[in-house]
C-alpha cells in the first residue's frame, strides 16, 4: 500500500497521467477494504469517466497526457500538486478570515455574503503578498536538491 501511495504522489508531482490512472485504479480495492464508502463509491465512477476522456474530449485528454492534470506554481521539477491541494494552498488559504464562518454560520444572509466575496478577499490578499514578497527566479532543480549542492 505504501508503494501504491508513493506511485500516486510521483504521478501527481511529475504530471504523469498514465501513472495517475494506474495508481488510482489500484486504490479502488483498498477503499473497500478500509471501509471508505465515498471513495469506494466514486473512484470507479471517476475511472470510468476518465477512461472515456480520450474519445469524448480528446483535447482535454491530450492536455492531461502532457502533464496538465496537476498544478505547478513554481515551474520546478517534482513540484506539481493535485488540483484540490492547489486550491487549498491558494484560493481557500487566501480567502480565510479570522474565525472563518464561526459566528456567522447562524445567519444565512451573512454567510452568503461571506462566500460571495471570498474571491475578492483572496485577490486582495494575493496582491498584498505579491507586493511585499520577492519572487524567486525559476530554477531547474528542486529546492531541497539545491540546498545540498
Amino acid at each position: 500500500m505504501v508503494k501504491l501511495l508513493l506511485q500516486f504522489v510521483k504521478a501527481e508531482r511529475t504530471g504523469n497521467w498514465e501513472l495517475h490512472l494506474s495508481s488510482v485504479s489500484a486504490m479502488v480495492p483498498h477503499s473497500f477494504m478500509m471501509d471508505r464508502p465515498n471513495y469506494a463509491r466514486w473512484l470507479p465512477v471517476y475511472i470510468m469517466d476518465i477512461r472515456q476522456l480520450a474519445t469524448k474530449h480528446p483535447q482535454v485528454h491530450q492536455e492531461f497526457v502532457n502533464g496538465y492534470h496537476a498544478v505547478s506554481r513554481s515551474g520546478k521539477p517534482f513540484a506539481q500538486v493535485w488540483t484540490d491541494m492547489a486550491l487549498e494552498q491558494t484560493i481557500k488559504a487566501d480567502s480565510k478570515s479570522k474565525g472563518g464562518t464561526i459566528g456567522i454560520s447562524q445567519n444565512p444572509g451573512t454567510l452568503d455574503c461571506w462566500f460571495l466575496t471570498s474571491h475578492e478577499r483572496a485577490s486582495v490578499t494575493t496582491a498584498l503578498k505579491n507586493m511585499f514578497t520577492q519572487e524567486h527566479d525559476h530554477v531547474d532543480i528542486h529546492k531541497r536538491l539545491a540546498q545540498n549542492g
